[in-house]
């Protein structure tokens, strides 16, 4: 279902998005946010959206709209840690949470948004696509750790025909530092998201429909099935790469207590089970 626009003009739906920016503490401009809430409106019949990493709920909302627009019953399948990183200046799992069901609430939602609070590894995915079901899911939204070597073949073969994936922070942008709570994942977020989504283009896996800003709107090419392993392995080394890149640009400021604590921290790569070993 494509958005009326005679029935929302560009000026009131900016305004609309700025509002919900303003209040819901949302960290994209406002233009991201009409984006994703015309790519719910446009999603495939009998297909969910899932989004990594809810953080506010800005995005959440605008999503929801969207889908609020169509005559079928779509949800948004959102998943957020709720604390650590940017989380972390509004307070602890519990505060985070209660803020992000009361902007769902606040902005008329909660029927259309499944919310999961876990932290994502390849045994929680299964939690994600216990909520898919049979349904497919025809628009992905990644906005947490970077962790796109985790994400994207762990959904590649449960996506539609037509499907997209909307990435934030795909710029080239190298700021390692250590591990810590604002840090999560040793500032590599954007170094990962740019090499995986650069290589995904240029072998032909995903097209550029639209760039916001460090947002992009890929549509995806030959979506269903497995990735190849070839290129799962050449995402995985992409991934390795940018380990031995953080470990020479940092071992020199890491303690052994910091190492430590990082090494019992199996949210991010330098402590991998190879859950996504081909």
């Amino acid at each position: 279902m494509t958005p009326e626009k005679d029935k929302f003009p560009l000026s009131r739906e900016l305004t609309r998005f700025e509002e919900l920016r303003n209040t819901a503490d949302g960290m994209l401009p406002a233009t991201v946010y009409r984006r994703l809430y015309e790519c719910a409106c446009n999603l495939p019949l009998g297909c969910d959206v899932i989004e990594i990493g809810a953080g506010s709920g800005a995005g959440t909302v605008a999503l929801a709209w969207g889908l609020l627009e169509r005559t079928e019953h779509a949800r948004v399948i959102a998943v957020d840690r709720c604390y650590g990183g940017s989380r972390l200046r509004y307070g602890c799992f519990r505060e985070n949470l209660t803020r992000l069901l009361a902007t769902l609430n606040n902005n008329g939602v909660l029927n259309r948004v499944r919310l999961l609070a876990i932290d994502l590894n390849e045994y929680s995915y299964a939690q994600v696509f216990a909520e898919i079901g049979a349904r497919r899911v025809g628009l992905v939204v990644l906005d947490a750790d970077g962790r796109l070597d985790r994400d994207i073949p762990t959904l590649w073969p449960h996506l539609s025909d037509g499907a997209h994936i909307v990435v934030d922070d795909c710029i080239e942008r190298t700021s390692y530092r250590p591990v810590s709570e604002l840090y999560p994942v040793g500032g590599t977020k954007f170094t990962l998201t740019a090499r995986i989504v650069s290589y995904l283009i240029k072998e032909g896996w995903l097209e550029t429909v639209e760039a916001v800003g460090k947002t992009f709107f890929l549509r995806v090419i030959g979506a269903g099935y497995s990735l190849p392993k070839k290129i799962v392995c050449n995402i995985i080394s992409i991934r390795d790469a940018i380990r031995l890149e953080w470990l020479a640009a940092v071992q020199t400021d890491l303690s052994r207590d910091t190492m430590k604590n990082h090494q019992s921290n199996d949210s991010y790569l330098w402590n991998y089970t190879e859950d996504l070993k081909p």
